[in-house]
């Protein structure tokens, strides 16, 4: 039996936004010493826009893949500065590899997703595609 349910324009966003929050609720806990970067989710008319706060990783270092509609982010930040002087030691940056996964809406155009890495930030552009085969369907009399 099917269900029939309300259409709801922000849906797709909100589950976005909620499952960013449990997907980082329960890796920060699976993590242990690892550390999450900071992520932003919009939707700007014809794509969705995912920009990730990534200071002093290198783009090479980063891997986005799409498999199934889940987009994954993983990296890892390797440890920059370390200072040993006499009887103290100081490391300011937190480093380790982080991973983040997020469930794609059904009208993201998946073989279009580009990436940009620019000053730290990286944003993942994801167009969406036309419109899949809506239509009219006209009801015919039969006597």
């Amino acid at each position: 039996m099917s269900i029939i349910r309300r259409y709801d324009p922000w849906a797709l966003l909100d589950n976005l936004f909620e499952q960013q929050t449990a997907n980082r609720e329960q890796d920060s806990f699976l993590s242990m010493g690892n550390w999450l970067p900071s992520v932003d989710i919009k939707n700007e008319g014809k794509r969705y826009l995912i920009v990730v706060d990534l200071p002093g990783i290198a783009p090479e270092d980063v891997h986005i893949s799409v498999e199934n509609n889940v987009m994954t982010i993983k990296g890892e930040r390797k440890t920059e500065a370390k200072e040993n002087k006499e009887g103290y030691s100081r490391i300011e940056r937190v480093s380790g590899s982080f991973y983040r996964r997020f469930t794609l809406p059904d009208d993201v155009d998946a073989d279009h997703v580009n990436a940009v890495s620019k000053n730290g930030v990286l944003e993942i552009e994801m167009p969406k595609c036309k419109e899949k085969g809506s239509r009219k369907i006209e009801v015919i009399a039969k006597e």
